[in-house]
């Protein structure tokens, strides 16, 4: 084939698209229905990426790659991502990408959780108030969350205290009735 693609790869579509006047070319490779990548729950995994594309129409000379990826269980539940990158995409990389992406996704989530629900009582809208109160607090408690973080991996008499505590907040209010 002439784009070098090799089983389990094909050549799902071609396409000619003219935006503000200019000729792109879209090139969209998929994996062969059924295909599997390191799972033996019956995932199926789908890629659709788009090399050299235009950011938005306000950056239009800023180029970059999008993957789409589809992901099919075999219960039938079936989810989509997607993700703009400057990494070049071929079939060699396209499922550790993807596997980065949700990983960075999940570590982003799991932390807002945590300073949200877990004692920080972070809210998704904290505001900048005047003359940037609230920038200032939102950057103290980053901090904090950061020297909780690094006490959590390295300071046994604060895991030991974590421990007693039970959860976040009692840690807290142990260390004031101290």
């Amino acid at each position: 084939m002439a784009l070098g693609l090799q089983h389990p790869w094909r050549l799902q579509g071609v396409e000619v698209k003219t935006i503000d006047g200019e000729k792109e070319l879209h090139i969209t490779i998929d994996f062969e229905k059924g295909t599997k990548f390191c799972d033996d729950d019956e995932t199926v995994h789908a890629f659709e990426c788009y090399q050299d594309v235009p950011l938005n129409d306000a950056n239009y000379d800023y180029r970059v790659n999008v993957m789409i990826y589809t992901e099919k269980k075999a219960s039938g539940k079936v989810q989509r991502f997607s993700w703009v990158t400057k990494l070049a995409l071929h079939e060699k990389n396209v499922y550790h990408v993807m596997r980065a992406g949700r990983s960075r996704w999940r570590i982003e989530n799991e932390t807002f959780n945590t300073l949200k629900n877990q004692g920080y009582h972070f809210e998704h809208n904290y505001g900048h108030g005047y003359e940037n109160l609230c920038s200032v607090m939102t950057m103290l408690m980053l901090l904090a969350f950061l020297i909780d973080q690094v006490q959590q991996l390295c300071c046994k008499v604060y895991q030991k205290a974590r421990k007693q505590a039970g959860t976040f907040s009692e840690l807290f209010i142990m260390r004031a009735l101290s």
